[in-house]
């Protein structure tokens, strides 16, 4: 996928195509990205999968309620640190394959807004 992406913002002649592949290029290229596809991907599987057992049509008002007392416990269980950590090991990995320095950025200072400042 990253070497389609790249292709095309290098060999397209449309300005806008380019642009907006070396965006997304850019955006899928770096380690919060992928560290968010990977916290996000099991998150998203189960909530699918309950989903779509929910939109059944021959679903009952007690299966339902089993299936998402069921959801619920995952959701709970995917915030352990130990996920946490696995996520963080897979995301590494794949910043490895894709060269891509493994580690968070430094969040910026804000700044106090001047109404504020002027008081301290």
């Amino acid at each position: 996928m990253l070497a389609t992406i790249e292709h095309v913002s290098l060999t397209t002649t449309d300005g806008s195509v380019r642009g907006t592949a070396a965006g997304l290029l850019l955006s899928v290229s770096n380690y919060k990205y992928l560290l968010s596809l990977q916290l996000l991907t099991p998150i998203m599987e189960a909530i699918n999968n309950i989903s779509e057992t929910l939109q059944s049509s021959t679903i009952g008002i007690m299966k339902a309620q089993q299936q998402i007392r069921a959801l619920t416990k995952e959701l709970q269980r995917l915030r352990d640190d130990d996920v946490f950590t696995a996520a963080s090991d897979r995301a590494t990995e794949l910043a490895t394959k894709c060269d891509t320095e493994p580690q968070l950025p430094a969040e910026r200072q804000r700044k106090l807004p001047r109404r504020l400042d002027d008081n301290l």
